[in-house]
């Protein structure tokens, strides 16, 4: 018996998120809460990474992220690609992050 492969749960949890809110996607509510973005976060960088960051604030579609430390901080800006296009497809109004380091 063929079993399907295995997804990641970032790749899980924007469903999952979409389907507590009534099936309607984050950007279809207006502004997103800081709430949403938090849960969000947690599920595009993972648990362990989201405990090493803390969310400033989004102005002006920029997503402002606090790191605790330097190799965090490194991961991130590895990954900011990805995490940014993941992003954008569920809150499109963010249009970029910015790491900085605490």
């Amino acid at each position: 018996m063929l079993r399907p492969d295995p997804k990641r749960i970032g790749e899980i949890i924007p469903g999952v998120i979409e389907k507590i809110v009534k099936g309607k996607p984050i950007r279809a509510r207006g502004v997103p809460s800081r709430k949403d973005i938090v849960d969000l976060w947690s599920s595009l960088v993972g648990e362990e990474t989201a405990a090493h960051t803390r969310i400033k604030e989004v102005k002006k579609g920029i997503l402002h992220i606090l790191v605790d430390s330097s190799p965090h901080l490194s991961h991130l800006l590895m990954e900011k690609k990805r995490i940014l296009t993941r992003l954008k497809e569920i809150i499109p109004e963010v249009k970029n992050i910015k790491f900085r380091a605490r």
